[in-house]
Parts: C-alpha cells; sequence; structure tokens
C-alpha cells in the first residue's frame, strides 16, 4: 500500500479513535485527528491532533488536501442547554466538510445510520439530510456507511447492549439494528480506504 493521507473529523470520539487505531497500524500513512478538544490521555501514538473548529486554516487545509477524510461527527441525542442539537452537530459539519471538498478531488466517508429507534426519529432525519447534502456537493466521492450500534468496552453504556444485540441480529425483526464492535467496523473502514472495496456496510 503508497502512502496516503486521512482526515477523520471527530477522531476524539468513541468512533473516530477506533478508526486512528487501525490507520495507524498501516506503515506509510499520514494520519490526522480534528476535534474541539485535541489530543487527549488515550490519543493514539502515531496520529497527529489538533483542537480547533472548521474556521481554523489548518483544519481546511487538511480536508482540501487529504486522501479521504472520514465524517464521526455527531451526537446521537440533543442537549438544548449546551447547545448540541442535530442541525450543528451533524449537519452543519458535513455541510462544511463538503464546501471545502467539492472543488477537489478526494473522497470523504460518511458515517450514517438507517435504523433508530422513535425516540431518535429526529437523529435519523439529520442523518439522512447530511447523506443528501453531501451526495449533491460531492456526487460519486462520498461514500455512506450504515453500522448499528457501535459498542466498546470503552463505553459501558453500550458494551452490554451491542453485545446482547449481536446474538439476535439474525432473528426476524431485529436485522435492521446492526450492532458491530468498534475494532471490527474500525477495520471495516481501512478495508474500504485502503483497498477500495466495496463493503456489506
Amino acid at each position: 500500500m503508497g502512502k496516503m493521507q486521512v482526515t477523520i473529523v471527530g477522531g476524539t470520539g468513541l468512533v473516530g479513535q477506533g478508526i486512528i487505531q487501525e490507520l495507524v497500524k498501516i506503515p506509510g500513512y499520514k494520519v490526522y485527528s480534528l476535534s474541539r478538544h485535541g489530543k487527549r490521555y488515550d490519543s493514539q501514538l502515531g496520529a497527529t491532533y489538533y483542537a480547533g473548529s472548521f474556521d481554523d486554516e489548518r483544519w481546511q487545509e487538511l480536508i482540501k488536501s487529504s486522501d479521504w477524510v472520514i465524517d464521526c461527527v455527531g451526537i446521537l441525542r440533543e442537549n438544548l442547554k449546551q447547545g448540541l442539537t442535530y442541525q450543528n452537530e451533524i449537519i452543519e459539519p458535513a455541510n462544511r466538510i463538503a464546501e471545502l471538498m467539492k472543488s477537489g478531488e478526494n473522497k470523504l466517508l460518511f458515517v450514517s445510520a438507517n435504523y433508530a429507534p422513535k425516540s431518535l426519529a429526529r437523529y435519523l432525519t439529520a442523518k439522512k439530510l447530511a447523506e443528501q447534502l453531501l451526495k449533491t456537493k460531492l456526487s460519486h466521492r462520498v461514500t455512506i456507511l450504515y453500522p448499528g450500534l457501535i459498542y466498546d468496552r470503552q463505553r459501558q453504556s453500550t458494551y452490554y447492549l451491542g453485545r446482547a444485540l449481536a446474538l439476535v441480529k439474525k432473528w426476524p425483526g431485529f436485522a435492521k439494528i446492526r450492532p458491530i464492535a468498534r475494532n471490527d467496523f474500525a477495520k471495516e473502514v481501512v478495508t474500504i480506504i485502503s483497498h477500495n472495496k466495496k463493503s456489506s456496510l
């Protein structure tokens, strides 16, 4: 595999960190993480972390120059008191990334969702709106993945639920849930961007 530059937007979240763990294992890959808080205590050696926002020139440069950009930004539930809404945490980041990429030839991988319980209907709607926006602006350059619940021991609140759902996912009525362990999802992402292969996700 040749040299490749990959930038993960939202790289310090559960999903982003899992992807970075796999990417830094590949010799010659340049891996960057963009997030509000930058490097954390559990950040990965071999990746470069930047804190800031889309208004930062360094962010803009990395998004434009990377071979692949991975959009892991998002929240599962809104928190209006903290100003965390689906509009500014899912839709707007996707829009900013697409605007920065639209004049180039690089590719985007968007982590979406195609199923959610009724209590998360607005979350699912936001993901769909972001998808439509990305397809309009980037066309065939966007790859959209539909994992179900991504679980890992680092997040105990979903780990045991994810393990349980993984056991019953083939039962009638459970197929849409599609739970997947974080490291398995990360490996799938690496396979897509490294080998340009299609995915079951």
